[in-house]
């Protein structure tokens, strides 16, 4: 009798440091191993992401992305096992400044 194993959930926090290949990168591997993923972009993230990739690289065409550079499989793992969003500056900021 084999025991499968439970899935991981990891919640993945992009900011706006240098580095957006090794955002994508590390968001493709943990969906080819099978992780549920919790992907947040801060204001900074999503402009990095497009800064450092590309316009073509917008937050919410993840999948589209991923399938581009690491192929349909991890595209289809986004769409299932990915949900993303932007905290931005007006979700931080509850006093409306």
């Amino acid at each position: 009798m084999s025991e499968s194993l439970p899935v991981r959930r990891i919640a993945v926090g992009v900011t706006g440091a240098s580095g957006a290949i090794y955002a994508v990168r590390t968001i493709a591997a943990l969906l080819d191993i099978g992780c549920h993923l919790d992907v947040v972009f801060s204001e900074y993230g999503r402009r990095l992401l497009m800064d450092e990739l590309g316009p073509e690289a917008k937050v919410d065409r993840l999948p589209e992305l991923l399938a581009a550079r690491y192929g349909e499989r991890a595209a289809g793992a986004a769409c299932h096992r990915c949900a993303h969003r932007v905290l931005g500056s007006r979700e931080r900021r509850a006093d409306g400044r």
